[in-house]
């Protein structure tokens, strides 16, 4: 709590200086106030210093709540800047992370599409070769079809020249000397062939190692693409949890919509009160401009009876002169009259103070009004500028989403693709293991057909020789050699055909096992290409999970951010809450004092007739004066004598009046200018408080009320005095002019003060 010192009105001070001197003049030149008199300007020094410290103690307490609401205005701008600039600042982070977001993922697209474009094109490539393969293929039976029907008219050629072989039996007997060197090379030819024998077996055992070694490789292969389809089935569950998560974001989004829904009818609420207040405020203005009309008119009735009282006093001064003999009774009825009225004054005084206190009640409610309305001003500012960030966060939301929608189309295309091609390539796989099969099945059957015919050859051999061994028993001595020769040239000339025969289908037989050796190896070799592939879609597909987590990590930030937004504005409807109390709290203070002021009013009412029943007790006394009448004029000649003397002590009295009316009109200037200066200021709070004008209107009423009751306790001493004046004399009419100058002179400076508090 901040203190400062207070400046001291040199009004007050002048008038209590000035209260103090006529007092002590007074007391100098003998002629002293009542006791009563004393004791109520005591009362009104006291009430006047009571006054300056209340209004130094309402001045202390302005200030300081000035200055704790201009730190509370303060520190609300400061916190509005503060949370705006943050707000910024994560809008601007966001949108950079979504930028940078942005274009990785565009350039991973462009990536996944060019991997895209080249497994395309090496599925094409893949498919071409296996046209190609088929063709080699449907070649390679044509050829094997081929070579059977060669090796049929082959044995067809054997069963002919077996028939030769029988029609020329005759002639082998002259082939006793040629069968030695044919059985040696028939020996080194069963030796080749046992050696080509072992040779086919060796790459026989090696062809089937080779066959099962690519078989265990084909299970490794199946074995590794079933991990990779439970990876992809926890993975397509990890992409229904998000999708999951996706759709709690969207429930709660439209949470966060509905509470701003309410949060705008809350709003329109608040400014419907503000509207129905304002035209509250209006008609209030409309009754307190008429008010000051009819203020106005009683000013001029009031203006045109003072100055027929005027007149009157101007009549009865001259009757007051001849009255002065009747002073000391004068003296007695102004003494008490000036009780009367120094009560009244007190009782006005503090009808004042408690004015006074009520307009320092209002002007503090009006503040606090004003502060409740900025403040809410500020914070319906503050709502708008959220509601708009929240509505661009939403757009960003929903173009993130829809890229992010996109591209998981994108990847769940890719991945449908990768998984189209993985079931090709398993397909072909499967092509492959069953063409190897039926190679192999093949490859086995011809062997077992080459060994039957080997088997058949050896039979046949046997039978020749033994056809031979009968055909030497047979055989004459003398036989031709030349046709021998021809007969042995011709037979090595189809054994080596034969050989040349079959060397030459062993050797297609090796060439078809190399080339589907080497498809194999091809096939294995697209197949790892086709695995670094997956794992190079897999990485990616691990980066966009990253990236996804990413984005519901800033999607957690922000709905956190939205709830932080929420709370503030739970706390800034508490806080208008809060603020909206003290104004019923005002409101409950005011009816109080209207009770209190309907209290004030009915004690002055029962003032006024105390003051009704000290009227009448005061016409009974001018009775009672009336009757002594006869004994005063008695001593009138007696009193004639002391006219001199008297006329000196008015001519003092008239000065002294005069130096009176001149001090008081210092302390009237005095309090007048200490009253406009409050006034200006209250006037600066009521021009934008509507409120106030209510229980001035209220206040006005009760003092034109109280005003026409002492225009009629005025009018009433008036004429009583009047009547005392004309049955008392020239005497008592110089005192009793006197006395109405000073009364006119207190009733037009109470006037004053009046038309100045009312303005």
């Amino acid at each position: 709590m901040a203190f400062c010192s207070v400046p001291d009105f040199p009004a007050v001070l002048l008038a209590l200086e000035g209260l103090n001197d006529l007092n002590k003049q007074l007391k100098d030149d003998g002629v002293q106030f009542a006791p009563e008199a004393s004791i109520h300007l005591a009362a009104i020094t006291a009430s006047i210093t009571k006054l300056e410290a209340n209004r130094r103690i309402a001045h202390d307490q302005l200030e300081v709540e000035t200055i704790e609401t201009s730190k509370l205005r303060h520190q609300i701008k400061n916190m509005s800047d503060r949370v705006r600039n943050e707000i910024l600042a994560d809008v601007a982070a966001a949108r950079a992370s979504n930028g940078e977001k942005m274009e990785q993922l565009r350039k991973d697209l462009h990536t996944a599409s060019q991997h895209r474009e080249e497994t395309v094109g090496k599925l094409q490539g893949l498919l071409n070769q296996n046209k190609t393969l088929h063709s080699e293929q449907e070649q390679v039976k044509a050829e094997h079809k081929a070579a059977i029907a060669t090796l049929n008219d082959q044995v067809d050629l054997k069963y002919s020249l077996q028939k030769k072989l029988d029609q020329t039996l005759q002639r082998t007997e002259a082939l006793e000397y040629s069968i030695s060197a044919i059985r040696e090379k028939k020996a080194s030819l069963q030796q080749s062939m046992m050696l080509h024998r072992e040779a086919c077996s060796e790459e026989k055992h090696t062809l089937s190692r080779e066959i099962n070694e690519m078989v265990e490789k084909i299970k490794q292969q199946e074995n590794v693409v079933s991990k990779r389809h439970q990876e992809l089935d926890v993975i397509n569950d990890k992409k229904e949890k998000a999708l999951c998560h996706l759709g709690e974001l969207g429930t709660r989004r439209s949470k966060v919509e509905r509470s701003l829904q309410k949060l705008t009818s809350s709003r329109c609420q608040l400014e419907q009160q503000l509207d129905e207040e304002t035209n509250r405020n209006q008609e209030l203005r409309q009754q307190i401009e008429m008010q000051k009309k009819e203020f106005h008119e009683s000013q001029n009735t009031f203006s045109l009876t003072l100055q027929s009282l005027k007149e009157q006093i101007a009549v009865i001064s001259a009757k007051i002169e001849n009255g002065r003999a009747s002073g000391p009774v004068l003296k007695n009825t102004l003494s008490q009259v000036q009780e009367i009225f120094r009560r009244q004054h007190n009782k006005e005084n503090e009808a004042q103070a408690n004015y006074l206190s009520v307009s320092q009640q209002l002007e503090q409610s009006k503040l606090r009004l004003e502060e409740c309305i900025a403040s809410v001003n500020i914070y319906n500012y503050e709502i708008m500028m959220m509601e708009k960030q929240i509505s661009k966060l939403q757009e960003q939301e929903n173009v993130t989403r829809c890229v992010f929608e996109r591209k998981h189309g994108d990847i769940c295309s890719d991945l449908k693709a990768v998984k189209d091609a993985i079931s090709q390539c398993e397909e072909e796989k499967r092509n492959l293991a069953q063409l190897l099969e039926e190679t192999k099945s093949i490859q086995e059957e011809h062997m077992e057909n080459m060994m039957s015919e080997i088997s058949n050859t050896r039979r046949r051999y046997e039978e020749l020789q033994q056809e031979e061994a009968t055909l030497l028993q047979l055989q004459p001595k003398c036989a031709d050699p030349d046709l021998l020769m021809s007969y042995v040239t011709q037979t090595e000339m189809e054994y080596r055909e034969m050989e040349n025969t079959f060397q030459q289908e062993m050797q297609q037989i090796t060439a078809k096992t190399e080339h589907f050796y080497r498809s194999t190896e091809e096939k294995q070799k697209e197949l790892e290409e086709k695995q670094e592939v997956l794992k190079e879609l897999e990485v990616k597909w691990n980066e966009e999970k990253n990236r996804h987590e990413g984005l519901s990590d800033l999607l957690r930030d922000l709905n956190r951010k939205r709830a932080e937004l929420e709370l503030l504005i739970q706390d800034t409807k508490n806080q208008i809450s809060v603020l909206l109390q003290p104004r019923e709290v005002l409101k409950a203070q005011l009816e109080k004092e209207q009770k209190s002021f309907t209290d004030t009013l009915c004690k002055y009412s029962s003032d006024l007739r105390t003051v009704e029943v000290s009227i009448y007790n005061n016409h009974s006394v001018l009775q009672k004066v009336e009757e002594e009448k006869s004994r005063m004029d008695l001593r009138i000649r007696e009193m004639m004598e002391d006219i001199s003397v008297y006329q000196q002590e008015k001519e003092r009295y008239q000065q002294e009046v005069q130096e009176l009316e001149d001090k008081i009109k210092c302390t009237l200037g005095s309090l007048e200018k200490m009253w406009k200066e409050d006034l200006s200021v209250a006037l600066e709070w009521e021009s934008k408080d509507e409120v106030l004008f209510v229980s001035i209107n209220s206040l006005l009423d009760q003092l034109k009320t109280r005003e026409h009751h002492l225009m009629d306790v005025n009018t009433l001493v008036h004429l009583q005095m009047m009547n005392f004046s004309k049955r008392l004399g020239d005497k008592a009419a110089a005192k009793q002019q006197n006395y109405q100058k000073i009364m006119t002179y207190n009733l037009c400076s109470k006037k004053k003060v009046n038309n100045q508090s009312s303005n």
